[in-house]
């Protein structure tokens, strides 16, 4: 896992070219190193109004708040 949100964006990015459609799958540890790119990722997708898994939440409570969607009404 690479330890910026930039490098992991273009790494995941690479999985699909050309048109066609591809698949990636992380690996993350619950420790305390991986806390800053899980916030940042979870900041990224809900930037990009993407639905955060539920169970990233779990894996690091303190960043759980951060998972549950805002009303925006």
């Amino acid at each position: 896992l690479p330890m910026n949100i930039e490098d992991y964006i273009h790494r995941i990015g690479r999985t699909g070219r050309l048109g066609e459609v591809g698949y990636a799958v992380t690996f993350v540890e619950k420790e305390d190193k991986f806390k800053k790119i899980m916030r940042d990722l979870i900041t990224y997708l809900r930037k990009c109004d993407i639905e955060v898994p539920g169970w990233l939440g779990s894996l690091f409570p303190d960043l759980a708040n951060l998972c549950v969607k805002k009303d925006n009404g």
